[in-house]
């Protein structure tokens, strides 16, 4: 299913308009304000991660300084397959 983003203030002005109008009643009024808060839960964004892919001289073998897990296969990749880390060295 989409997710679609509101203007929580919007949304709140067009339904207190809205009970004004109707005269919808205090207990009505409150479930509508509590679905709508548990319906618009904000996106979260996680901060990029920035990584540089080491060398293990004893295995031979390139991993990412971020999740220490091996590259697969063995070439340096802008992004960490594993953990998403930005390896174009910022």
């Amino acid at each position: 299913m989409e997710k679609i983003l509101i203007d929580l203030k919007k949304l709140n002005k067009k339904l207190n308009y809205i009970f004004k109008t109707y005269g919808v009643s205090e207990v009505i009024k409150k479930k509508v304000y509590e679905a709508v808060e548990k319906s618009t839960i904000q996106p979260t964004i996680d901060p990029v991660k920035h990584g540089k892919w080491k060398y293990d001289e004893d295995v031979k073998a390139l991993y990412c300084g971020c999740c220490g897990i091996f590259a697969q296969p063995q070439r340096k990749t802008n992004y960490c397959p594993h953990c998403g880390a930005d390896m174009r060295g910022e």
